[in-house]
């Protein structure tokens, strides 16, 4: 092989070594059976779950669990703008942190925003509440595969006992139903309308999350 043939050969595999690759990143992360707890003194409202099961979404349409998982969504009251008997409030600030329990950390985030408000559709003595918010990635061994830095909570629900008026009580639901939530890229189109659209429109998309799923 001449000169010129091997220095053609060797520049095309350095390209090739430095062409990019295909790789399917993650799009999607769904968290099932999350407590919610709601401590009215310090306004602070949290999503928590030591043994969660952790749902990830590729770009390429296949999903990976992560079972006995820890995560923890924290944020606080800003504004209580509940009124003639729906609770409806705002909250800023707080965390988002996704970890094996132990020493790795698959994701840590900071919350901006996050709006809860009630769905009455139950009637007494339930109420539900239906929530969305946004966040910023700040780290974890999961980020370089996310297609995003900013995102946005969504399908957040949550199943309370007993008549909900505003945020001026103490609230937990882990005796009646665990909360389910899901972190995508953000903006997604029309999710602003999803708190209007209500119970319907949120559980049927909960449902589809769950069949896509497939029980993993």
């Amino acid at each position: 092989m001449n000169r010129a043939r091997r220095m053609l050969v060797i520049t095309a595999a350095i390209l090739f070594s430095f062409a990019p690759t295909n790789a399917a990143m993650i799009e999607e992360i769904s968290v099932d059976s999350v407590n919610a707890t709601y401590i009215a003194s310090g306004g602070e409202l949290q999503f928590e779950q030591y043994n969660a099961t952790i749902v990830r979404e590729w770009s390429d349409s296949t999903q990976t669990a992560v079972t006995d998982s820890y995560f923890r969504l924290t944020t606080y009251l800003t504004a209580d703008n509940s009124s003639s008997g729906v609770a409806t409030a705002e909250f800023a600030g707080g965390t988002i942190e996704i970890t094996n329990g132990v020493a790795i950390t698959y994701l840590t985030a900071n919350v901006n925003t996050l709006i809860m408000q009630e769905v009455t559709t139950l009637g007494v003595p339930f109420s539900m509440f239906v929530g969305y918010g946004t966040f910023t990635v700040t780290g974890g061994t999961w980020q370089p595969d996310l297609t995003w830095t900013e995102g946005q909570v969504l399908d957040l629900t949550w199943i309370m006992s007993g008549d909900i008026n505003d945020f001026q009580n103490d609230f937990f639901n882990g005796e009646i139903d665990e909360s389910d939530l899901t972190l995508i890229a953000a903006p997604e189109p029309a999710t602003m309308a999803l708190l209007g659209l209500g119970l319907p429109a949120v559980l049927a998309r909960r449902r589809r999350s769950q069949i896509r799923r497939g029980g993993k």
